[in-house]
């Protein structure tokens, strides 16, 4: 996913959610996790944040300027995802494909 300089890469499979963000938006991994949903059929969201554990890194520009993020979240349990349509990340929604 690509729009406005944001580039977003993001992998859903039953077992975790790994993603990667140029953004400058979030600093640490943590704030990019609290703000990602996963997008149901009816519109629903739920929060990754409590679906799992995460670890993660994060990289900052000559600036000071946070530059890229990158996280992975280990469900709890083996998540269903073909009932899920998209992920939101923030403004920014990812569709599944």
């Amino acid at each position: 996913f690509e729009e406005d300089g944001v580039k977003i890469n993001a992998t859903l499979s039953p077992f975790s959610l790994a993603m990667e963000a140029e953004v400058r938006c979030y600093p640490y991994y943590v704030d990019m996790v609290y703000v990602t949903r996963l997008v149901t059929r009816d519109g629903t969201e739920k929060a990754v944040s409590l679906m799992g554990v995460t670890g993660g890194a994060g990289s900052f520009g000559p600036e000071g300027q946070p530059q890229e993020v990158s996280t992975i979240l280990h469900f709890l349990l083996i998540t269903d995802i073909g009932s899920y349509t998209a992920i939101r990340m923030g403004d920014y929604e990812i569709p599944l494909s």
